[in-house]
């Protein structure tokens, strides 16, 4: 019997375009029988998003060098109770670079 992983796929939406790969990068994700996926805009994902995922994909375009603030801020506003946690949490950043 194989245990369900939950991955959290995270994106800042501008435009359109990053919601497609989004949604794009979740659906491939459930072709894993093993594999649950949940999708949200950055500041619509909360702390326990965070803490029920195994893995995490991030999407965001890249703004003078770095990513999103909405972005960031998914991850600064929920550092102190999730960062030890989630400590080696595997991930994969996407996006328009």
């Amino acid at each position: 019997m194989c245990l369900s992983k939950n991955i959290l796929v995270i994106y800042y939406l501008q435009d359109g375009i990053m919601a497609k790969m989004a949604e794009r990068l979740a659906a491939g994700a459930k072709n894993e029988t093993v594999v649950a996926t949940v999708c949200k805009r950055a500041g619509e994902a909360s702390v326990d998003d965070r803490l029920r995922c195994h893995a995490i994909a991030i999407g965001s375009s890249e703004y003078c060098g770095t990513m999103a603030g909405m972005v960031k801020d998914f991850f600064y506003c929920n550092y102190q109770i999730a960062h030890e946690k989630t400590i080696g949490l595997p991930y994969v950043d996407f996006g328009i670079f």
